[in-house]
This record gives structure tokens, C-alpha cells and sequence, in this order.
């Protein structure tokens, strides 16, 4: 056996790049000798750290914190280091727990979604408050949407999941004038509700900027491309003014599966819900 091995046997022997090996005499925590043409070489001590090093880095520690467990070993210091590693993988495990409890109800509500039946059925449903976070801006269907959606996440600095997310939509850029005849004809086919005014993401924390009360809903669920929005909104109105409701609420559009989960537009689920009141 030999005493001393040289940066490319090493290299291949630990599946470490030369580079990384440099990188670790730099910084301290490797220390090859050289021979009289300047070749490092490393010894017997130099693998027993590499092997250390190694490890930690397959338990997850970063480079800092293996140069200060390696400038300063010993029994209580290995064990003070582990206990903080095993600490930080306890708030990784519940944060994954977490996590899989979200995706497992997106995966839910992709589910019970997909199997809905009743599309174009105009439905009364009591909603509870919701609270939502929020971001206002004019504008059009689509990938602007998206782009506001983004924008969102960045205003609140969230981890705002899209993925089988039922909880986000859109308010539609249009007020309802109590007593305007809605069954017009001329008005039904002149009328585009093509604009938005705010894009936003039901939560359940205490962190929200915007309220959607509580109260009852005009509801009406519809499959495929958004451009039936504007017969669904009027389908919803037309409910409305036949049972002598009054509408106290801006449309909002909430996405149940679209491009986020489908590329399939026939695939799209949309839901249309107007506040009314008797």
C-alpha cells in the first residue's frame, strides 16, 4: 500500500473533481504535502478528513459548518454538531409533512373536480368568508393572468402553490346597475367580460389583504375555453333577474383545472360565482 496518492487518484477514488479538491486545500480543511516537483500528495491523514468531509456532506452539512467541526474536533463537538443537524432535519420533516398534506388535498380537488357532473347547471350556494390575498390591475384573460399571479407571489412573498390550486381566480371587470333590463338582447351580444380587475388566492392564514363576504352565491360551472365566460356570466344574470334577485357582487372566476394542470383545454374546469341577495 502506499503513503501517498496523488489530486487524480484521489479524485477518482472519492468521485471528487480536482477543482473541489484545490477548493478544500484553500479554505483549510485538506492539507497535502507537496514532492520536490510540487504535486500534492495526499497521505493517510488527508483521507481519513476527506472521509469526514464526505460524510457530512451526505448528511446535508455546508462546507462552513464541516471547516468549523473540522478546526475544532473532538467528541462533544461532533455530537453538539449532530444534535443541530438532527434538529434542522426534525423542521425539514415537518415542513415536507406539510407540504404532502397540501399536495394530497390539490390532488383531492383535482379529483372531485374531474369528476364533476353538473357543468352549465346554475346552482344558489351559501359561501362562508373567505379570505384572500389580492393584487388589483386592468387586465385580459389568460397569460396575463399568470403574469399577475406571479406578481402576487412576489407582493406577499408567499409559497404560493399553483399546482391543483382551486382556490385562485380573478374578479371580473364589470359592476352590475341594480334595475338595468340584463335580458336585452342587444346588450347580451354586446357585452364582453374580456377584462379583469384584480387576480386572487383564497387563504386560510392570518395574512390577506381583500375579503369575499360571506353570503349566497349565483354558481355555474363550465368545461373547456374560457371564451363561454361571457355566456356563463349572462346565463348567472339572467338567474338572477328571473328569480328577482339582486346581484351585490363583481363575477369572480375561479380556475379548478386549467393550464397549470391540463394542456387539454376540454379539460378546463371554470366556475362563475355572483353574490345575490333577495
Amino acid at each position: 500500500m502506499k503513503n501517498y496518492y496523488k489530486i487524480n487518484e484521489i479524485s477518482k477514488l472519492y468521485g471528487i473533481g480536482k477543482d473541489s479538491l484545490r477548493y478544500y486545500e484553500r479554505i483549510g480543511i485538506l492539507n497535502p504535502k507537496r514532492d520536490i516537483n510540487g504535486y500534492r500528495m495526499y497521505g493517510f491523514s488527508d483521507i481519513s478528513r476527506l472521509n469526514v468531509i464526505n460524510e457530512l456532506k451526505n448528511l446535508g452539512f455546508e462546507i462552513r459548518r464541516i471547516k468549523e467541526l473540522l478546526s475544532e474536533r473532538s467528541v462533544k463537538s461532533t455530537m453538539n454538531m449532530l444534535d443541530m443537524e438532527i434538529k434542522e432535519i426534525d423542521r425539514k420533516i415537518l415542513e415536507l409533512e406539510v407540504l404532502k398534506e397540501k399536495l394530497n388535498l390539490r390532488r383531492l380537488n383535482i379529483e372531485k373536480e374531474h369528476s364533476e357532473s353538473s357543468f352549465g347547471e346554475i346552482r344558489e350556494m351559501d359561501f362562508p368568508e373567505r379570505r384572500c390575498i389580492q393584487l388589483s390591475d386592468r387586465i385580459m384573460r389568460d397569460e396575463e393572468v399568470d403574469f399577475m399571479i406571479k406578481r402576487l407571489q412576489e407582493k406577499h412573498n408567499k409559497n404560493l402553490y399553483i399546482l391543483g390550486n382551486s382556490m385562485i381566480g380573478a374578479t371580473v371587470d364589470f359592476e352590475f346597475i341594480p334595475g338595468k333590463q340584463y335580458l336585452d338582447e342587444d346588450f347580451k351580444n354586446s357585452i364582453e367580460f374580456s377584462m379583469y380587475d384584480s387576480v386572487f388566492c383564497i387563504v386560510d392564514d392570518e395574512n390577506y389583504d381583500f375579503i369575499i363576504p360571506e353570503g349566497r352565491y349565483i354558481s355555474v360551472k363550465y368545461k373547456g375555453n374560457y371564451n363561454q365566460t361571457n355566456y356563463y356570466i349572462m346565463k348567472a344574470v339572467n338567474h338572477a333577474l328571473e328569480r328577482k334577485l339582486k346581484i351585490t357582487s363583481k363575477p369572480l372566476e375561479i380556475y379548478h383545472i386549467d393550464i397549470h394542470e391540463t394542456e387539454i383545454i376540454d379539460e378546463f374546469i371554470t366556475e362563475i360565482q355572483i353574490q345575490i341577495c333577495d
